[in-house]
């Protein structure tokens, strides 16, 4: 079979699985398992933990994308204030849509660990409505904590 031959099937080869998204699973095992140091996860697996590891990176800290990321850490140590929620919501509603064009969030909620029986004050809760363009008519929760 000649490249040229090939270049020119390349479509008909992959069109049964264009719609399907694959990668790394997050995080990464300690040990190998069934699938190695690097087993895979599937559509809407993918994506929520892309969802997660954009909201997880700080802001500066992904060399040469100095944007990508939230400042959810940042303000761990800060005073919780209205304005200060409002902030870190639109800080993550923009991150979301511009490294994050499969994820659609429904409602942000973000609160601090100065509750009654919360651990410490200086965590933070996000909880995200969301729904993936894969499955638009589908809402999830994704929690995360940020210590």
């Amino acid at each position: 079979m000649s490249n040229t031959l090939f270049a020119n099937n390349l479509d008909y080869v992959t069109t049964s699985r264009r719609d399907r998204i694959t990668g790394l699973k997050f995080p990464l095992p300690m040990s190998p398992g069934d699938g190695g140091f690097f087993s895979k996860s599937m559509d809407k697996e993918v994506v929520s933990q892309n969802l997660k590891q954009l909201l997880l990176t700080s802001k500066g800290e992904r060399l040469m994308y100095p944007a990508f990321g939230t400042n959810l850490r940042a303000a761990l140590f800060e005073p919780i204030t209205g304005n200060l929620i409002d902030e870190l919501q639109k800080d993550v509603i923009s991150a979301v849509q511009a490294y994050e064009p499969r994820v659609i969030i429904k409602d942000v909620s973000i609160t601090s660990g100065e509750g009654g029986n919360t651990t410490g004050t200086n965590t933070l809760f996000v909880s995200l409505l969301v729904s993936f363009s894969l499955t638009p008519f589908e809402e999830e929760v994704v929690d995360l904590v940020i210590r």
